[in-house]
């Protein structure tokens, strides 16, 4: 059994596996769909998102100012668990993966939260040129759900 501080590896990537089971095998439940529907909890619920999405930058703030070293810490334990639970917080968003942006959003989100957890720390040198590697990828991806999430919003709050 893993340590709790390693809990959100097991967590995690078991929400991403029940979110794909769901989609993949289970009709949708029309109750669910109509409670996804109203626009209230679909407001309520996109903001909780975006607050979750933008909260995840919280660590590159604290990387780039260079916070003390305990607050780095923190900070990286906050976004590993944050993540951990946005499988959850997408799925009661919205059940559909959704189409066109929608789809390339929610790929790219799930995506991303993969790569998060496929991180090994910079802490082996030995595999410098996969860190290197994973950071440019889960950089680049977060910038994309960041942009997207942005567009998303924009299409929302214009055309509805």
């Amino acid at each position: 059994m893993p340590s709790i501080n390693k809990l959100y590896l097991i967590i995690g990537p078991g929400l991403i596996v029940c979110y794909a089971l769901q989609y993949t095998f289970y009709p949708e439940s029309q109750a669910f769909v109509t409670f996804q529907n109203d626009g209230t909890y679909k407001l309520v619920t996109g903001l909780l998102l975006l607050l979750l999405i933008l909260t995840q930058w919280g660590l590159t703030f604290a990387r780039v100012t260079k916070l003390t070293s305990a607050k780095c810490e923190m900070t990286l334990s906050f976004h590993k668990w944050s993540g951990a639970i946005s499988p959850l917080l997408l799925f009661i968003h919205s059940i559909k993966i959704g189409n066109g942006y929608l789809a390339i959003l929610t790929l790219t989100f799930i995506t991303n939260l993969v790569l998060g957890f496929l991180s090994i720390g910079k802490s082996k040198p030995i595999h410098i040129r996969y860190f290197q590697t994973w950071v440019l990828l889960h950089s680049v991806f977060s910038v994309v759900v960041l942009v997207l999430t942005f567009f998303h919003i924009w299409v929302v709050v214009y055309f509805e």
